[in-house]
């Protein structure tokens, strides 16, 4: 005999009127307790002085960029009027996989995932916010970040200062591995590493990231905070 399977259902029950919660509203409930979370996140780091919290003060146009598509389609009727850009069909492709668009062009289009929209922080946070409801992964960020502008070798020289640094910090004696790109698709930074000892697992990696466009390094603080920015869970 197969063994029997048994499931809970979870009902919620409202303390004051004893008015049943539908799943929506419980899901509207998480979503607003993850934007509060992250606001205080982001006004401390604002205190702190994490450049990506100047955007606002230095740059005027912004994008969106998602790196993880929706899982429903997201509501964004009311936007079309600010975005006329948002009624592109092939541009509404870009956000549920539903066939629009070949497994080869979302490839494709993971390597560049910006919606090449030059948009008002606001506008662009309300777009973003849409698609984070929808499920996406969702991030502002300028316009000028589509084309780095920082040179590269540079880039590089600085970060292998950094991890150098960080790596003599721990492991003085020890090799360390050359410094190498890591990864940069879209994101505001590139990601450079190398292998230490110093890193755990051993032997494991050391990064840096260096902005592209100022060649500012990256505290991890800084990359954690625009990371979760793109995503309410």
């Amino acid at each position: 005999m197969g063994r029997e399977v048994h499931r809970q259902a979870t009902v919620y029950i409202d303390k004051l009127d004893g008015h049943l919660w539908s799943h929506e509203d419980i899901e509207h409930l998480r979503d607003e307790a993850a934007i509060m979370r992250r606001k205080a996140k982001y006004a401390k780091a604002y205190t702190a002085g994490l450049p990506m919290t100047r955007w606002p003060e230095r740059y005027a146009t912004y994008d969106v960029v998602i790196s993880r598509v929706c899982r429903t389609q997201p509501q964004i009727q009311d936007l079309i009027l600010a975005i006329p850009g948002l009624a592109n069909e092939l541009l509404q492709a870009r956000f549920v996989v539903n066939g629009m668009m070949t497994k080869e062009q979302y490839a494709q289009w993971g390597d560049f995932p910006f919606l090449e929209l030059d948009l008002s922080y606001n506008l662009a946070q309300k777009l973003a916010f849409r698609l984070q409801e929808a499920g996406a992964w969702a991030n502002v960020i300028p316009t000028v970040y589509r084309e780095p502008q920082f040179p590269f070798s540079t880039a590089q020289m600085l970060a292998e200062q950094v991890i150098k640094e960080r790596h003599e910090s721990v492991a003085p004696n020890e090799l360390l591995g050359p410094v190498g790109l890591y990864r940069w698709l879209w994101t505001p930074y590139w990601i450079f590493s190398a292998s230490s000892p110093a890193a755990p697992p051993e032997p494991g990696y050391l990064f840096a990231y260096i902005d592209n466009i100022d060649g500012h390094v990256w505290t991890y603080d800084e990359e954690r905070l625009f990371i979760r920015e793109g995503t309410l869970t």
